[in-house]
């Protein structure tokens, strides 16, 4: 069974070859169809390798090259390409260095055995000591990016490749009469890994998805407080302009009695009481001029200064929704990030030239700022909550042909967006 061992066992080193690069190659590109050809070609040819040269040095020789070619497949720059095909190859070894010793050491009894059941044996093994790094390596990622597994699923699911190991090891010493029973066990045992690992994503995906509506709640929750906020100002401003006949009436009656410095306190406190929950702006636009006056109230209570600089016409062919989801995600995550800083600053602008929008959003932070692809990640230990709306944010910019882009200058923050 050693040729059919290998092509079934190689079937499965590959996925794990595929699962490993998109921990850290995220974007494609070619159509997702198309991958699966490209890794098919990958094994034929890594295959035909083994099988038919059988050389190690050969064989390490094109698995490099083709390993190297495979990654172009996904947007990353040459040296990140190199560097994840000889973590890869460096995992490889470092797997099959284990396979040799548990073969050797703890069933020392396979050496008497046929020397290709004895090569796959150590073939199987490495290849599902694998399952449990890649795993593991996932799961950091997911982590970092707020997608927690309960840790006794996780602890479940590695359990699974020592079993393997075991079951394999157990199939390998049946005499050659079983060999028909083994090779159907084994390929059984691959096809078990696998679905275990197709569990383990629709696991992750679901802790995904639950962590997404929790922060869709949350966000519901922020804009029911918002919407109450624009309420009170309503019901302040209807209840002013309700008396503001008899304000005047008053102001008139002190002015006609000479009555100047009453005539200045009270101008005094009808101003200071009407600047108490009045619009900052005035656009035209109710929506936005409402939610900016909100976020500027929100951050003063917070001792932060928002200084805007609006110019947008009262009717835009841009969606109220779509832009009222911009501003107040931008504005959350400045108001968010300067919320410790003495005498911070946010600067917000947002201008209308012809036919596009400008976007401009620049707020101070503390720490440092990682860039990795085309965004920037806090080092906060709670990254799931920095950023929120950020990829929505991108997704509306995309649905307008828009551009985005983010920069670091003198300790500030920048976010500058175009629609389209």
């Amino acid at each position: 069974m050693g040729t059919a061992g290998y092509l079934i066992t190689n079937i499965f080193r590959v996925y794990l070859i595929y699962r490993f690069y998109n921990i850290f190659f995220t974007k494609y590109k070619i159509n997702k169809k198309c991958v699966f050809f490209v890794y098919l070609i990958y094994y034929v040819i890594n295959s035909i390798v083994y099988i038919q040269i059988c050389v190690p040095v050969v064989t390490l020789a094109v698995n490099i090259v083709s390993l190297m070619a495979v990654t172009y497949i996904y947007q990353a720059t040459f040296r990140k390409r190199m560097f994840y095909v000889m973590v890869q190859l460096g995992l490889s070894i470092c797997t099959e260095a284990i396979a040799v010793l548990v073969s050797v050491n703890v069933m020392p009894e396979l050496t008497s055995q046929n020397m290709e059941d004895y090569t796959m044996i150590q073939y199987f093994i490495a290849n599902i000591s694998c399952f449990p790094i890649v795993l593991g390596t996932e799961k950091i990622k997911r982590t970092g990016q707020g997608e927690e597994i309960p840790g006794m699923y996780w602890v479940l699911l590695l359990l699974l490749p020592v079993f393997s190991i075991y079951i394999a090891a157990v199939l390998c010493m049946l005499p050659e009469k079983y060999n028909l029973i083994t090779g159907v066990s084994f390929v059984l045992l691959l096809l078990m890994n696998l679905i275990v690992f197709y569990l383990y994503d629709v696991l992750s995906q679901f802790m995904a998805e639950k962590i997404k509506e929790n922060k869709i709640e949350e966000q519901n929750r922020n804009y029911e407080q918002q919407l109450y906020h624009y309420e009170e100002l309503f019901e302040n401003t209807r209840a002013l302009r309700h008396d503001l006949k008899n304000h005047f009436g008053v102001i008139y009656l002190l002015a006609e009695q000479n009555q100047d410095k009453e005539v200045i306190n009270y101008v005094q406190r009808f101003l200071d009481m009407s600047d108490n929950g009045g619009y900052r702006i005035s656009t035209g636009n109710v929506s936005l001029d409402a939610l900016i006056s909100y976020k500027y109230e929100e951050a003063k209570r917070q001792g932060i200064c928002i200084n805007t600089e609006v110019a947008i016409a009262k009717n835009t062919r841009w969606n109220d929704v779509d832009l009222c989801t911009i501003t107040g995600n931008l504005l959350d995550n400045a108001i968010r990030a300067a919320k410790d800083i003495e005498n911070a600053s946010i600067e917000f602008v947002m201008r209308q030239h012809e036919n596009k929008m400008v976007i401009k959003v620049k707020n101070p932070y503390r720490g440092v700022l990682k860039r990795r692809e085309d965004v920037f990640e806090t080092t906060k230990q709670n990254k799931s909550r920095h950023g929120i709306g950020l990829e929505h944010i991108k997704k509306i910019v995309e649905q307008y042909h828009g551009v985005i882009d983010f920069d670091t200058q003198n300790g500030e923050f920048v976010v500058r967006l175009i629609l389209y």
